[in-house]
Formats: structure tokens, C-alpha cells, sequence
């Protein structure tokens, strides 16, 4: 396989790019969720983020494949490409796991790995 992403920058990413993203979670979004109503200072964020997983599964998809009904939309592809920023990852691993996601990640999978047809 061609990795096209150089060495350097992969290393940075992982050295700077992830301490930086807890730093704007913490420090930014954290506190902006909070004061908006979104968030609680007592909530506890992997329940959040599940029961956030689990709208997205009753109201986007409703009884549909797709949010796009039997075609992956716009929704569908943003909602996957931030997911798969997390792949590989223990809190990907368990949102799998505890929330009613895993379907629709596996038809995801397959729609986008499938060229499209003209």
C-alpha cells in the first residue's frame, strides 16, 4: 500500500496533535458546552457521548439503512469520517460496544469501500 502522509508528519501529529486536542477539549469546548446548557460539570462524558451515539441511531436513521434511506448522504459520510478519526482507539472500542452504532458502521464500511456506480 502507498502511504502518502510523510513520517515526520505522523510523528508530529501524534506528539503535538493530541495533547493540543485534549488542551481545546478541556480548556475550550468543555467549558463552552457547559455554559450553553449542553453539558453539566457533573455529567459524565462517555455516557454523554453515548446517549449522543444512540440519537443519532433513533432520529437520523430511524428504520432507514442510511440517514440518506438506502444510500449513504452528506449526514451519513460526515457522521462516519469524524468516527473513523477515532478508529483503532479504546473509545471507539466501546462506543461499539455500548451503544447501537455497530450496523450501521458495518454498512458504512462496506458502502464506502464499494465504488461508486455511474
Amino acid at each position: 500500500s502507498f502511504d502518502t502522509i510523510p513520517l515526520a508528519n505522523k510523528l508530529f501529529l501524534k506528539v503535538v496533535g493530541a495533547p493540543v486536542m485534549y488542551m481545546v477539549a478541556t480548556k475550550k469546548t468543555y467549558p463552552t458546552l457547559v455554559k450553553a446548557g449542553e453539558l453539566k460539570d457533573s455529567d459524565d462524558w462517555r455516557s454523554v457521548f453515548h446517549q449522543q451515539v444512540n440519537h443519532f441511531v433513533d432520529e437520523a436513521l430511524k428504520t432507514q439503512q442510511f440517514h440518506g434511506g438506502r444510500h449513504p448522504d452528506l449526514v451519513d459520510l460526515d457522521v462516519y469520517g469524524v468516527l473513523q478519526s477515532i478508529r483503532g482507539h479504546d473509545v471507539y472500542r466501546d462506543m461499539v460496544a455500548n451503544t447501537r452504532i455497530g450496523p450501521w458502521l458495518e454498512k458504512m464500511d462496506a458502502a464506502v469501500a464499494q465504488p461508486a456506480s455511474a
